[in-house]
């Protein structure tokens, strides 16, 4: 498990508005009308430079939406899990080469697996640029109150777990507004909070297929063919980002 060292203070201004907006599978919760603001310890510039974010999404459109963000400036902290990283981290090829060798021929003791020789994944890098990393087991309860400190000085809060999830964790909305009143909170799921699906995990293939998006794709008078990019996943990511 691996922590900051040193974490920029926070700079906090006012706010009196609180609101909840819903659009289709994304649910932002605002406690603040004014972003809280960030000493920059860089020289990264940007319209969001100053935002600090902490970013517990996985796979594509999470990502995607903070990779955006990051772009324009936030600091992003990403959350991984303890042993496997992002479920990206694993998806290829294409792979990029590790700058260092880190095989057993170079390196005897070294006990990693040997499919992680192929390099890093390039899958996983278009779409966490400009981001830390930290491992975290948010099981635990040890892990729990680090993601709650962390939240105490974040200015955007963001997951795609299936709703409800983080909650039994003690890291849903409610809990993370006690330890930060100011903290936008951003749920980014298949089916949205509520209905019958709403428990159910979304990929970007079932939304394609259920959307008609694959009927429509493909050669005509074949079967449904899934289009060559999880748009779906980089849409929701794009909407989610504002």
């Amino acid at each position: 498990m691996y922590t900051f060292s040193k974490l920029v203070p926070s700079l906090r201004s006012g706010s009196k508005s609180s609101s909840i907006y819903h659009l289709k599978s994304i649910q932002v919760v605002n406690f603040s009308a004014s972003a809280s603001r960030h000493k920059a310890e860089s020289s990264t510039t940007g319209p969001l430079s100053g935002i600090r974010i902490l970013d517990m999404s996985r796979v594509l459109a999470g990502p995607y939406c903070t990779m955006l963000l990051g772009d324009m400036g936030a600091e992003v902290i990403k959350i991984e899990h303890p042993k496997i990283g992002d479920d990206t981290r694993a998806w290829g090829p294409p792979y990029a080469p590790y700058k260092v060798d880190v095989s057993n021929f170079s390196n005897p003791k070294n006990k990693i697996q040997p499919h992680a020789y192929k390099g890093e994944s390039a899958y996983y890098l278009c779409v966490n640029r400009n981001k830390k990393s930290v491992t975290i087991n948010i099981k635990e309860k040890k892990g729990q109150e680090i993601i709650k400190e962390l939240a105490k000085s974040c200015d955007v809060f963001i997951e795609n777990y299936v709703p409800g999830k983080l909650a039994e964790m003690g890291l849903g909305y409610e809990d993370l507004k006690k330890v930060n009143d100011k903290l936008i909170y951003a749920s980014v799921t298949g089916y949205g909070t509520t209905g019958p699906y709403s428990n159910k995990p979304g990929y970007d293939v079932m939304i394609e297929a259920e959307a008609g998006l694959m009927h429509i794709t493909g050669e005509k008078d074949r079967s449904p063919v899934k289009v060559g990019v999880a748009i779906t996943d980089i849409t929701t990511g794009l909407y989610a980002h504002g």
